[in-house]
């Protein structure tokens, strides 16, 4: 078993039909709808995990990098700072993880890499934001929210892959 998904697996990176819309509108209107309903989980003062993060990790799996821009921008939409600049780049990472790797959670440097890079990238939009000037309370904050996004992802991702054949065949 390799990590990488053979060429035949793959199909084509850009590939965008009938399908990867309805799954980017799906997770993207999933993702739209959690934010501008307020959903929210607190796990501190001041810090709520917000449960379109972990749509913004499974969706882009289905969609590919053209739904993954989708998706990030519908899940951006209904914020109070409009953080385009940070979900987009995010789902398309993700949609490209999916889209080489066989089990891309299966490989603890991967995952390990992707909740450094993720952290770091919002606790710079947060200093950039003016909400968390200290780089280090940003990124241990993020990484609080991050620590529950990931299992949670991998989870649902599992479960997914498990009983239904479309996300077998479109995730891998």
């Amino acid at each position: 078993m390799g990590i990488f998904k053979t060429k035949e697996e793959r199909g084509s990176l850009w590939k965008f039909g009938s399908v990867q819309i309805g799954y980017a509108a799906a997770f993207g209107g999933l993702g739209f709808a959690l934010r501008a309903l307020g959903i929210g989980v607190p796990i501190a003062a001041g810090v709520l995990i917000d449960p379109r993060d972990v749509v913004s990790i499974i969706g882009p799996g289905f969609a590919g990098p053209i739904g993954a821009i989708i998706i990030g921008t519908l899940c951006a939409l209904p914020s109070a700072v409009f953080c385009v600049q940070v979900y987009v780049p995010l789902s398309i990472l993700w949609a490209l993880i999916f889209h080489y790797f066989k089990h891309p959670w299966y490989y603890v440097p991967l995952v390990a890499g992707l909740l450094v890079v993720w952290n770091w990238y919002w606790a710079v939009w947060f200093q950039i934001w003016g909400f968390l000037p200290e780089f280090w309370t940003a990124f241990i904050v993020s990484m609080t929210g991050t620590l529950l996004y990931i299992p949670a992802s991998i989870v649902l991702i599992e479960v997914l892959r498990r009983y239904s054949p479309t996300a077998k065949r479109m995730i891998g």
